[in-house]
């Protein structure tokens, strides 16, 4: 028997943030389960240096680092700490919101500033320092002028913070992670990559997977298999383009996992995303593959909004059907399908 859970979701592009994982799980009749997501490898930092804009962090400690500013000649100063207090909330995040910002960082996290002491023979060069929040530095917003005040010991530590590569091992980029239970799901095997060398490998999305199971018959073997959205221009010996393609992998045990191929037969040569897959199988064992799709034609069996597109194969993969239009209206309407 095959078990999954339904999960709804929205339009995803690969410059969006990464949606949050939704697992999907099928089962066995005898209490095999498999379960998978997607997992993006990121951890959040603070107390980031760096420099931009003729700004830069220095001298970070505790989560803060002192804020300095280049003149037009070329020399750096600090910038002291007036309006940039915790009692003035709404200012202070705004200054550090350009700063973090401009250094690439997290520019819509509230950050603080915290009063570090003046570096040896350094002067302070900006003072009464007030941001909106777009700016793209601290000099474009509104400081006073050049070294006109003493500030010694004053001087402003602005906390950045960032997303910085995890421990994993997988890159920055989202891919495929799954785990199996051998008694009904009251435990689970640590999670792993579904194909550990592309997950180390690849650099680009790997998103929404799903999974279904099909039993043993008199003629063949039990058969997991993971579809799921892929940004990963090639697999298989197949290449798929630059937009977002559908991959399979099956495995006969729920733990080893055979190299990814594409779903999609056009993927070489279609311009549009394929995202949001779902897999199940017929009692005559042929696959049946469904996702949204942004593909303007589809053999000329969709229009120019998002339409669901399915394929089906009776081998196991070894080849599918020419994508389609799910539906007989696919080339005609015009709403996006979600």
């Amino acid at each position: 028997a095959e078990v999954t859970l339904m999960v709804a979701g929205s339009l995803f592009s690969e410059d969006s943030e990464v949606p949050k994982p939704l697992p999907r799980v099928a089962a066995t009749a005898a209490g095999v389960v498999v379960a998978v997501w997607h997992v993006q490898d990121l951890v959040e930092q603070c107390g980031l240096g760096g420099e931009a804009s003729r700004m830069r962090l220095t001298s970070c400690a505790n989560e803060f680092c002192r804020l300095e500013a280049e003149d037009d000649v070329g020399q750096w100063g600090t910038v002291c700490d007036s309006e940039w207090s915790r009692n003035d909330v709404v200012n202070a995040s705004a200054n550090a919101r350009v700063v973090c910002g401009a250094l690439g960082y997290l520019p819509g996290k509230p950050s603080f500033a915290s009063r570090l002491p003046s570096p040896a023979g350094s002067d302070a060069l900006l003072a009464n320092v007030r941001c909106g929040g777009d700016e793209h530095s601290v000099h474009a917003c509104s400081p006073s002028p050049y070294y006109s005040t003493l500030c010694i010991n004053q001087n402003v530590g602005v906390r950045c913070c960032g997303l910085q590569q995890g421990t994993l091992g997988i890159g920055t980029d989202a891919d495929i992670f799954f785990s199996f239970s051998v008694d009904g799901g009251r435990t689970f095997a640590a999670a792993a990559p579904l194909r550990p060398t592309e997950a180390s490998q690849d650099s680009r999305h790997d998103l929404a997977p799903d999974v279904a199971y099909r039993p043993p018959s008199t003629t063949r073997g039990g058969l997991w298999m993971v579809v799921w959205a892929s940004w990963t221009s090639a697999h298989g010996g197949v290449a798929a383009g630059l937009d977002a393609d559908i991959l399979f992998s099956t495995s006969a045990d729920g733990q080893t996992w055979s190299s990814p191929k594409v779903v999609n037969s056009n993927a070489a040569v279609d311009s549009g995303d394929d995202f949001r897959p779902r897999v199940a199988v017929t009692d005559s064992g042929t696959w049946v593959v469904a996702w949204v799709t942004s593909d303007p034609s589809l053999g000329g069996t969709s229009g120019p909004d998002t339409d669901i597109a399915v394929a089906e194969s009776s081998d196991d993969g070894a080849s599918w059907s020419a994508a389609a239009g799910a539906t007989e209206d696919a080339m005609h309407d015009s709403v996006n399908v979600t």
